[in-house]
């Protein structure tokens, strides 16, 4: 990512809002670590579903970013579970529950 090699070379400070790929999590660890002022957040329905809840809650899963599969999702709670992860939240709106009913994908916002 290139904002954190940006964060590291300037030491400005630096969140990363949402935090949802292995990759980013490792290149942000490794920069933590290395002095730089960086953090995470991880949205919550990222550590709740992942993939697979998608067939069982249908059109209530949409989201974007889209949940990850099961080995990221593995990851992510394992993130959350060390208490590596500096914020736990979301800025996104889902909307009211109605609004998120329903099978096609296509009839709801993204949330």
């Amino acid at each position: 990512m290139r904002r954190c090699g940006l964060a590291g070379e300037t030491r400005c400070r630096l969140q990363v809002v949402p935090v949802n790929r292995a990759e980013e999590w490792s290149e942000i660890a490794g920069l933590s670590e290395g002095g730089a002022d960086v953090s995470a957040e991880i949205c919550p329905r990222y550590v709740v579903f992942n993939r697979n809840d998608a067939v069982r809650i249908r059109a209530t899963a949409e989201c974007a970013p889209p949940l990850r599969g099961e080995a990221t999702w593995v990851e992510m709670v394992r993130w959350v579970r060390v208490e590596s992860v500096d914020t736990l939240g979301t800025d996104h709106e889902s909307g009211p529950p109605g609004q998120r009913r329903g099978g096609d994908f296509f009839d709801v916002g993204a949330g």
